[in-house]
């Protein structure tokens, strides 16, 4: 479960807590930014592929999409983020003891009262969930939704491209030309892109209870 969620993490093996004082107090080996980028979920949200038949409603070749974000959680502020949006074999990422990842993508917004209901009963095999969303009464705002055992949130984390004036949409996408060449006519950059870490994940169970939440 470490490894699924900070693949890059050190770990030390011990017995009643007896480790060398010198292999865990003044390491200088903590960096905020280099542990943020190499988080699994940050990791499978840029660079992993997205499965084509997961939803009919959408292209599935999306590479980047430009967000502006003000991460609150996590202190950053990314300005019009550009998020790689490429496509995961879903479920083919699972290890011996049955811990696996996959990314979920739409381009329809939740519905809030139903994601809210959804919460109470979080499929408890579901370890860590990270991803930005939107909602069908707040389609202009980005959100951060995360869950972390049982407890769950959703952070407004600023305004989708999308949602601003045609000419800062223009300046941003005549900068980016890949941004625009996978600007989508009908909603723009706003995204369901969540990657869900778990154990013995059903991909199909999951993403039909999720499509049962979306408007």
């Amino acid at each position: 479960v470490v490894k699924a969620l900070q693949p890059h993490v050190k770990v030390i093996e011990a017995s009643h807590g007896d480790v060398a004082v010198e292999d865990i107090l003044n390491t200088e080996r903590f960096d905020f930014e280099t542990v943020f980028e190499s988080a699994a979920w940050v990791s499978h949200l840029e660079h992993a592929d997205e499965e084509d038949d997961d939803d009919d409603e959408h292209d599935h070749e999306h590479e980047e999409h430009g967000h502006h974000h003000e991460h609150d959680h996590d202190e950053h502020d990314h300005g019009h983020e550009h998020h790689h949006h490429e496509h995961i074999h879903e479920g083919d990422d699972e290890d011996e003891y049955g811990i696996g990842n996959f990314v979920y993508y739409r381009r329809r917004p939740f519905n809030r009262d139903k994601l809210e209901e959804f919460a109470g009963r979080w499929p408890r095999n579901i370890i860590r969930c990270k991803g930005v969303l939107w909602f069908s009464d707040e389609e202009n705002m980005a959100y951060v939704f995360e869950t972390s055992g049982r407890q769950i949130s959703a952070g407004a984390s600023g305004q989708w491209l999308a949602s601003c004036s045609k000419k800062e949409q223009e300046e941003v996408l005549a900068s980016e030309p890949k941004i625009r060449a996978e600007w989508d006519e009908k909603v723009g950059d706003r995204m369901v892109k969540l990657c869900i870490i778990g154990q013995k994940l059903d991909k199909d169970a999951v993403c039909r209870e999720l499509d049962a939440l979306l408007d």
